[in-house]
């Protein structure tokens, strides 16, 4: 069973991928995975990477649209710079240190995501890998944000095994004003933008998202969530670059 989960092939049982998260990480989301259309569109950027790695840890409040606060959680986030504006991102979740969820990613710019799956601890089988199958439009430049600007990403998607009968996803996202990257955390440099995107899942807006795009690093963290359930704000508590 963790021959098939480590392939990425149904089902993965969530005992398997965890026993070795980095290995299924490493395995499951490099940029040689994704979509024949996606990865031609991704190695036309030719971006050199900008920092090896980045560990994040950051503190989240949540509040439901009742005005009920949750729990705080927390999470730890593992970031990678694999080239092309493509960044892999390992993120463990936590509620009251108690370990919650483990999210694998690929993401351009740390922003539009090209491959992902949660994986819930408490159950047996993990979700299915999401991934992109073509971008209808696509700004490259979601790896290198300005301030005061709009960039959009439209693509169809699926499952990693599906072939028929995608979704439609969009997401678009607007800059504000750029200054010092070490005003979001002290071990950060060059310079920062806050970023708002609104996410659509076909046609329909389901989510908002809010970023700190860091310039030098060609990334983003994750400052907010607004969602029809409740709204999150998150700050960061450590930070380690390597």
């Amino acid at each position: 069973m963790l021959a098939a989960a480590l392939s990425g092939c149904a089902p993965m049982e969530v005992k398997d991928i965890t026993a070795d998260r980095t290995g299924y990480l490493e395995k499951n989301f490099t940029p040689s995975l994704l979509s024949t259309d996606v990865g031609k569109t991704v190695a036309a950027v030719k971006i050199a990477p900008r920092f090896r790695k980045a560990t994040i840890e950051y503190k989240f409040d949540f509040e439901t649209n009742l005005g009920e606060k949750k729990v705080t959680e927390s999470a730890t986030i593992q970031y990678e710079d694999l080239g092309n504006g493509v960044i892999r991102e390992l993120s463990e979740y936590f509620n009251n240190g108690i370990p919650v969820s483990t999210s694998y990613e690929l993401r351009y710019g740390g922003l539009v995501p090209l491959r992902s799956q949660r994986v819930i601890n408490v159950n047996r089988l993990a979700n299915m890998i999401m991934e992109v199958k073509h971008f209808k439009s696509f700004d490259k430049n979601f790896a290198n944000l300005q301030a005061d600007a709009k960039y959009d990403a439209d693509w169809a998607g699926g499952t990693s095994v599906q072939i028929v009968n995608f979704f439609d996803r969009k997401q678009t996202c607007t800059t504000g004003k750029i200054y010092a990257a070490n005003t979001v955390h002290p071990a950060f440099s060059g310079n920062a933008v806050d970023v708002d995107c609104e996410m659509s899942f076909n046609g329909n807006l389901d989510t908002k998202q809010q970023f700190v795009f860091l310039q030098q690093y060609g990334f983003a963290v994750v400052r907010g969530l607004i969602s029809t359930s409740g709204k999150g704000k998150a700050s960061i508590t450590s930070v380690k670059l390597q």
